[in-house]
Parts: C-alpha cells; sequence; structure tokens
C-alpha cells in the first residue's frame, strides 16, 4: 500500500511537471489548454478511466473520451477582467471509496495547482497581448502622423523614424536610418544648435522649438522646424522631435519682409506718385494678407500637433483661468474641452493642500521666471489625484509683457509609487553595507593596538632579560595574542552578519573589562610616566557585544596618545538608573567647539603634533555604540585642559 501512495505522489508531481514544461515552451493558449487536459489523466490513481473538462470563461477543452459521469472531482478560479477558469475530473468507471469519493485527497490539491497555474499563464499571455497591442498603436500613431516623428538617445543616434519623416528626408527604408546620427542629416552651421538642443532636454531643462537647415538623402536642402521634449523609450530616457518642413514658410517670411520694406519705400514716396504708390501698395497688401492666411494655417497646424502629443498641455490668463488644454489633459482631468476653458485652474483642479505651491508657481512665472521640474497633482472628475510632473514657461506677448503661463505636464503617479519601493530597498542596502564596513575598519585599523602593544613588550623583553621577569613578560605576549585573535574572529565572523539584528549579546562587567583593557597599556602608559584612577568600585553589568571592548581600546589608547608626558587618566563608570556612562578623562589638549562633531568621521583626524593615525578609531566607536543602541561624545574637561569623551549603554539590551 506504502508503494502504490509514493507512485500516486510521483504521478501527480510529473504531471505537474509536464504541465510547466508545456506552458513554458509554448504561447498558442488553445494548445497550452488542450495539451493540458490531456496531460492531467497521469496524475490520476486510474488514469485509464480518467477523463478530464477544462473551461476558461466560455471556452470548452475535453480529453478525446470525455465523458460526463457520477463520479466527478472539480475545482475552479477567478481572476480579474471575469476571468474564469475551472476543470472537471471523471473517472468512466466505478472505484472503491476513498478521500472524495473514488478520489484522493491530493488528486485534488493537484487540481486546484494545476488550475492556479493555468491561471497565471492566462493573465501572463493577456499582458503580452495588451503590451504588443500598445506598441502597435504608438507605431500606427506615429506611422500616421503628418509631421515627421523621430528619437533620439543621449548620443544623437536615431531610435525611430516613421514614415512621414522618411518621406520628408528622401529615405527610401525607414528602419536603415536606425542608429545613423542626426547629424548626418544638419549642414554644417546647425549641428552644434542641434547637439545643445539635444543636451538641454535630457539634463531636464525642458522642450525647445528650433529652426534647422538640413540636407535629404538626394541631397535637397531645406528649412524644418523641430519641435523636441524628454521621454521615456524602451525604459531609457530618450528625446522626441516632430519635425516639419517650413521651407514654404521661411519663403513666405522672407518675402513678408521684403514686401513691408516695399511698402515702408513707397509710403515715403507717395508724394512723389501718389497714383503709382497706391496701386503697388494694394498689390503689396494683397500678398501680405496672403503670407498671413499662410502663418494662420500653420498655427492652425501646431494646434492640431498639441492636440496629438502625449503629454499635457495647459495655458493659464493672467487671472489663472484656463484659456487652451490639450486633447491630453482633457482626458487626464476626465472632462471635455468645454468643461474646462474658462475655469479658475487652481481652485477647480488642483488638490486643497497643494494649492498655495501651485499659485507660488504661477506668481513665479507671471513675474518672468520659468519654473521646471515642479510636482503637484490635479484633481480628476472622479475625485482621484494624478501626480504630474509640470515644466512651466511665462506667456508673452509681442511687446514682451507677460500675459499669463504655458504649463506642460507628465504623469508619473506609477514611477513615484515605484521610486518609493526601490528607494526603501535602497535604504536597506546601505544599512547593511555600512554595518560590513564597520568590520573591515576594525580590520584595517583596531588590530594595530595590540600588535604595538605586542612590540612594547618584545622590546622590553629584549632590554631586561632577567630570569625572573621573563615568564611574567611572555604571559603578557601570549595574552595580547590571544587577544588579536579574538578581534580577528570577531570581526570576521561580524562581517559576515546580513543585518545589525543578528548581533549577539551576554552579560559583562563593564567596569572588569575597563581594568582588563587598561592593563594592555601599561608599557606605553609607563613610557610616558602617566598615572590612571578608577573612581568607581562596585560591579557595572549590562548586556554587550565582546566587541565594546574595541571601543574601550580605542578611547584608552586615543586618551593616552594626546596626553603630556607624566599626565593622568581617569576611567569611570556613573549609574544613570537605566543605563551607564563610561567616561575617558584625559588632560592633554583637548578638541575645539568645531572639531567635537568632526572626529566620529571616518579619516577626520585633528591634528597634533608628534601624533599619527588613520582618523578611523572614533568613527568605529560611534560605529560600535550604535550598534549597542547607546550614544557617545565628547566635552571638555571641567577640571582643566583636556577632553571627556563619554560613552552611554542601557543596562539591559532588547534587540
Amino acid at each position: 500500500m506504502m508503494g502504490l501512495t509514493d507512485d500516486c505522489k510521483n504521478a501527480e508531481i510529473n504531471c505537474i511537471c509536464k504541465i510547466s514544461e508545456i506552458v513554458a515552451t509554448n504561447n498558442n493558449f488553445k494548445y497550452v489548454i488542450q495539451r493540458a487536459a490531456e496531460t492531467i489523466p497521469s496524475g490520476f490513481q486510474y488514469p485509464s478511466i480518467t477523463c478530464i473538462r477544462i473551461t476558461v470563461n466560455n471556452r470548452t477543452f475535453k480529453t478525446s473520451n470525455f465523458k460526463i459521469t457520477p463520479w466527478k472531482i472539480s475545482c475552479s478560479c477567478t481572476g480579474p477582467n471575469s476571468l474564469f477558469i475551472s476543470i472537471e475530473a471523471f473517472y468512466l468507471e466505478e472505484r472503491p471509496k476513498a478521500d472524495d469519493g473514488p478520489f484522493l485527497s491530493r488528486e485534488k490539491t493537484m487540481l486546484i495547482s494545476i488550475c492556479n497555474y493555468l491561471k497565471t499563464f492566462y493573465e501572463r499571455e493577456e499582458a503580452l497581448r495588451a503590451h504588443y497591442d500598445s506598441e502597435q498603436k504608438c507605431k500606427a500613431f506615429m506611422d500616421n502622423a503628418l509631421d515627421g516623428m523621430m528619437v533620439l538617445d543621449f548620443k544623437g543616434k536615431v531610435l525611430l523614424f516613421n514614415t512621414a519623416l522618411a518621406k520628408m528626408f528622401e529615405v527610401d527604408d525607414p528602419e536603415a536610418s536606425i542608429n545613423h546620427s542626426i547629424l548626418d542629416y544638419l549642414c554644417e552651421e546647425y549641428k552644434l544648435k542641434a547637439i545643445k538642443d539635444q543636451l538641454n532636454v535630457l539634463r531636464g531643462k525642458g522642450g525647445y522649438l528650433s529652426t534647422y537647415k538640413v540636407r535629404s538623402r538626394k541631397g535637397r536642402e531645406f528649412w524644418v522646424e523641430g519641435l523636441g521634449t524628454k521621454i521615456i523609450y524602451n525604459g531609457n530616457l530618450a528625446n522626441i522631435v516632430i519635425i516639419r518642413d517650413i521651407t514654404e514658410r521661411m519663403a513666405a517670411e522672407e518675402k513678408l519682409k521684403i514686401y513691408r520694406q516695399n511698402i515702408n519705400k513707397l509710403v515715403k514716396e507717395r508724394i512723389v506718385n501718389t497714383s503709382s504708390s497706391n496701386e503697388k501698395l494694394k498689390e503689396n497688401i494683397k500678398i501680405w494678407k496672403h503670407m498671413n492666411q499662410v502663418l494662420s494655417h500653420e498655427k492652425n497646424k501646431l494646434y492640431k500637433y498639441l492636440n496629438s502629443i502625449g503629454v499635457i498641455v495647459i495655458v493659464l490668463g493672467p487671472e489663472g483661468h484656463v484659456s487652451f488644454m490639450n486633447k491630453k489633459g482633457s482626458e487626464l482631468l476626465g472632462y471635455n474641452k468645454d468643461g474646462i476653458v474658462g475655469q479658475d485652474w487652481i481652485e477647480i483642479f488642483v488638490p486643497d493642500h497643494y494649492r498655495d505651491h501651485a499659485k507660488d508657481i504661477f506668481l513665479e512665472c507671471l513675474s518672468g521666471n520659468c519654473v521646471n521640474e515642479c510636482e503637484y497633482p490635479v484633481l480628476r472628475y472622479n475625485g482621484e489625484n494624478r501626480m504630474i510632473l509640470w515644466t512651466n514657461v511665462p506667456l508673452i506677448d509681442e511687446n514682451q509683457s507677460v500675459i499669463g503661463m504655458i504649463s506642460t505636464g507628465e504623469d508619473i503617479t506609477d514611477l513615484r509609487d515605484s521610486q518609493e519601493t526601490l528607494q526603501q530597498y535602497v535604504d536597506d542596502l546601505k544599512k547593511s553595507n555600512e554595518f560590513k564596513m564597520l568590520f573591515i575598519d576594525i580590520l584595517r585599523h583596531d588590530l594595530l593596538n595590540p600588535a604595538t602593544i605586542i612590540k612594547g613588550y618584545s622590546e622590553i623583553l629584549l632590554e631586561r632579560i632577567k630570569m625572573d621577569e621573563e615568564k611574567a613578560l611572555v604571559e603578557k605576549i601570549y595574552e595580547q595574542n590571544e587577544n588579536l585573535i579574538q578581534i580577528i574572529n570577531t570581526a570576521s565572523t561580524l562581517g559576515k552578519l546580513e543585518s545589525i539584528d543578528m548581533v549577539s549579546f551576554e552579560k559583562i562587567d563593564l567596569l572588569d573589562m575597563l581594568r582588563k583593557v587598561c592593563s594592555g597599556y601599561v608599557p606605553l602608559l609607563k613610557e610616558k610616566n602617566m598615572t590612571v584612577q578608577y573612581p568607581a568600585k562596585d560591579k557595572c553589568l549590562a548586556d554587550v557585544n565582546p566587541m565594546i571592548k574595541e571601543a574601550f581600546s580605542n578611547l584608552i589608547s586615543n586618551a593616552i596618545k594626546f596626553s603630556p608626558h607624566g599626565g593622568k587618566l581617569v576611567l569611570d563608570i556613573e549609574d544613570l538608573e537605566s543605563s551607564w556612562k563610561i567616561t575617558f578623562t584625559d588632560f592633554g589638549m583637548g578638541v575645539s567647539d568645531e572639531n567635537k562633531d568632526a572626529i566620529f568621521r571616518r579619516f577626520k583626524q585633528v591634528s597634533a603634533e608628534g601624533t599619527k593615525g588613520s582618523g578611523l578609531g572614533l568613527a568605529i566607536v560611534k560605529k560600535i555604540i550604535e550598534l549597542h543602541h547607546g550614544e557617545v561624545g565628547i566635552y571638555d574637561n571641567p577640571l582643566g585642559q583636556g577632553a571627556v569623551f563619554w560613552i552611554e549603554l542601557k543596562k539591559t539590551q532588547s534587540v
């Protein structure tokens, strides 16, 4: 019986694995579901008499031997967009009673797993299909656009080249221009201007509307107007440029300029020949009107373009009322154009808590200044808020007077949500890296202290080779070597930890540890003829990690280093009820106020004659104390010259 149970388990696992392989190697929905139906019987106890029916919404897939019988087991699941999937299994013959009729409970579990797996496959295919449809719509929009359109990367290489632009530049195959530099189409004197416009867009300085002289593939030179703005293309920053052939307009403007000059000349000469001048004036006025019609036509084309681009474009009058809103903006807000034009923009379409910010931006533009890369949300018709990235520029008339504001906006709501998630991950990663860097610093810096002590005892041993003293000196060397090994092991172990929560704590007498650490510096104290005082007498128990002695060692070493010859060092512990305050008082040169905070940063050392160091010791002390949820600081010695370094540690750690 045990062998039969194991075989059933293996059959169920093999069945799920086969269906996983079918889904992984095929994208045809009908094929995958049908193959799944044909594979499921192999996972049942009696595969030869098992038939399957899978229903996805209103579509049914069956095995060739499908038949509805009284012996049935089934499961179903639902998903977004009214998705419904069910799997039904029937035995064609009666079998002995098991967990669920003649079926095993594991067989029901297998059906549920397969049902959820097919649901995931269906949702994935739907997402891929939607993405493909979106790409096709974008491509169709560009291919059917009346104006030329192209997308450039940071280096000015062509990423996309639509049909209208290919026709304008006399390019037989638009694909052939991909990865070519846009500079290949510009006349020499306009290349630098194009490069500057491209860089301004990609550096976030707003869009541009510039005129260039270009050359087609067949050598024809003509004038174009390029409207460029920043977009995200295939996940990267890019520049989309709308190109219009304005050769006729340039010629018309040149003619208009000439005709205006002629008109002025004729007016001055009308006294000489009024009749002749009036006839010429009428003729030129007629031509001028024609030129104005051409310019009006170009204006209408511009409004048509503004309604077709994928960003919000809004024009506000001097009182803050909407005078123009393009199609994209109307769709985002959920209003028709008539419901927006004439309304107070800030009062109607900006949420309450952002109105002051929006007013400040509007007033800044009315004063003649541009406001780029600012964010505030808009309020949609359905009450939803959407965060928009705005670029705002003053609207200026022919007299250089500010008469309103033009704003372009991009919906960044989804982008901001993704950035918040990413920032949280970056913050967590930064904490982990800081933790590991601490122990790298210990290996590079704090191992030097025990090594220095060993050197001191070794020198004494060479100078004082007496049988009575050899054993004591060797024992000191042995103890310091043990300290060195412990430091290496501790730093190595802690360096592999992935979070601060993994640091372990044990109950230690801080006063006893303080005395033991200081005893390792006896040779240095004797060399400088220094004395040490311990005012505290009782035990000072606290839950700490043994690495706390590295902090004690650094502060004692630091105090000895900056103390004068013949000075003293006071090591005390004060009871603060819930915590201990350990003080390291020296009577040396002291630390200036401007350096009191800086000395706890890495590689920052207060200079002193005759002392050397890497500037890591106090930074390591600060990090170790932070790991213990404690505090560290410094103040001037109240008893005279020198400094008091202090550490505060909780008596009981809760980690």
